[in-house]
């Protein structure tokens, strides 16, 4: 059950024993915070359910991958869209808009402080808790958040536009955001590694899990001689790239924009390009790697 308390405050907990987490009251005179807490809190529960089915449906071929995809994607933006409009930006500064913005699922947050939508919920918290509370621990803390997120949108619009403007070159000059946050730059990439397959992929795809088994099979085979993967996901759902990519080996980067697909000039998927000894080429296929 959680709840936010003042110093010298009184408040009062009924719970059902069988339903612990979901079918309580609290009790506290002249405040309305905890509430919204608690409606935050049932919400979440009722999202996190609603995913699990999903995901059931999925396992037991019910749905496909594409039906999976839009399905859980509608569902997480209802619930961000929800806690966005009726807590967030309408007090920034309540407890309540500070506890939105850290509901995760598997560990992994439904707010994504890289994401431009998610980050401007971020920053009207931040900006309100500097406001009223300054001395407060969790002000520094809910700004550098939103700072560091700021700061990487604002990297990646710039290496857009600087991919944009610069004339044709062996390697694209491209900088795309890993699982973790960080810029990772594929000139970069190139030059650390003797071989680096890219892959253009989207865990939305029916045939996903079979090019992850492939990929794993030649980084496990390869990595030790010098080779790499830059695999860019075109994924539009951020928290299941995240979550697809969190125990992938190689590096894993997402284009939310569809910035890569044009400098590569790819329209399928999956498509793949090998660069070694200077050199780019497009794959047909990587059996043949």
């Amino acid at each position: 059950i959680n709840f936010a308390a003042q110093i010298g405050s009184e408040i009062g907990i009924q719970a059902d024993a069988k339903n612990f987490g979901t079918a309580y009251s609290i009790e506290e005179k002249g405040e309305e915070r905890n509430e919204d807490i608690q409606k935050i809190a049932l919400l979440k529960y009722q999202t996190d359910q609603t995913i699990d089915q999903i995901s059931r449906s999925l396992q037991e071929k019910k749905i496909s991958a594409v039906q999976f995809q839009d399905t859980v994607r509608t569902v997480i933006e209802t619930f961000k869209t929800t806690l966005r409009n009726d807590y967030i930006f309408r007090d920034p500064k309540s407890p309540a808009s500070f506890f939105a913005l850290f509901q995760q699922k598997d560990g992994l947050l439904y707010f994504n402080v890289y994401d431009p939508t998610d980050v401007k919920a971020f920053a009207a918290v931040a900006t309100a808790y500097e406001t009223y509370y300054p001395s407060s621990p969790y002000t520094k803390g809910i700004r550098d958040i939103s700072l560091l997120g700021l700061a990487a949108i604002r990297r990646e619009k710039k290496a857009r536009n600087i991919s944009s403007k610069a004339e044709e070159r062996t390697i694209p000059d491209l900088t795309l955001i890993d699982r973790n946050g960080t810029p990772r730059p594929l000139s970069e990439v190139v030059k650390e590694n003797s071989k680096v397959l890219i892959s253009f992929t989207s865990y939305e795809a029916e045939w996903s899990p079979e090019l992850v088994k492939d990929l794993r099979s030649l980084y496990k085979k390869y990595h030790g001689t010098g080779f790499e993967i830059y695999e860019i996901s075109v994924d539009k759902n951020t928290y299941f790239w995240q979550n697809a990519a969190r125990t992938l080996p190689w590096i894993t980067v997402i284009d939310r924009d569809g910035m890569a697909p044009a400098l590569f000039n790819i329209s399928s998927l999956p498509s793949f390009f090998i660069f070694q000894d200077g050199e780019l080429k497009r794959l047909h296929s990587i059996s043949k790697l």
